[in-house]
């Protein structure tokens, strides 16, 4: 069972300048069980959680962000400078999630196509990730509002992870003048 879909077109890329940054927010979003809907399993004591089509300890398995988004399901290629995403083709997981996570980092937009032929765009403008359906035009959905849970609690974690890298570079950079 799901829903599948695939990537009809796609010009999403993650600035190689953000790799760091990216893969420390992807790994940063393990700590959230509540959003994994992948599955569960859970014994005396122990309770463990995943997200959809990723291993329970991802962070540990994956060593950069790419890697990450390739657990996901999507074929990446770096070029120009970027990590570009060109390829999905499987059922719909948290996809969305990870890279609401990540928006701030991105830029470019995604058509996706889904089993009974419904098109979409989400559209990634480095703040929001806005959703189109097709029609003669591309027409903005005023009912999408994403995983919006997430996107609060996403906000957080980008708030405390990017205090946290520049804490990071602060201390390198007193190092180097050191």
């Amino acid at each position: 069972m799901g829903y599948y879909v695939y990537i009809e077109e796609s010009t999403l890329a993650l600035p190689k300048e953000h790799y760091d940054q990216a893969y420390s927010v992807l790994c940063d979003l393990n700590k959230y069980d509540d959003y994994k809907q992948g599955g569960s399993f859970g014994g005396p004591g122990k309770d463990i959680k995943w997200f959809s089509w990723m291993a329970e300890d991802y962070p540990s398995e994956c060593s950069n962000a790419q890697e990450i988004l390739e657990m996901l399901g999507f074929a990446c290629v770096e070029e120009d400078n970027a990590l570009t995403i060109h390829q999905y083709d499987s059922k719909i997981g948290q996809e969305d999630l990870f890279l609401s996570t990540i928006c701030p980092l991105l830029n470019g937009y995604i058509v996706w196509r889904g089993e009974d032929g419904e098109e979409w765009m989400d559209n990634y403008d480095g703040m929001t990730v806005k959703r189109y359906y097709r029609s003669s035009d591309w027409v903005s959905s005023v009912d999408y509002d994403g995983p919006i849970e997430y996107y609060k609690r996403m906000a957080e974690l980008r708030k405390e992870s990017r205090l946290r890298l520049k804490q990071e570079q602060e201390k390198n950079e007193a190092t180097k003048g050191a």
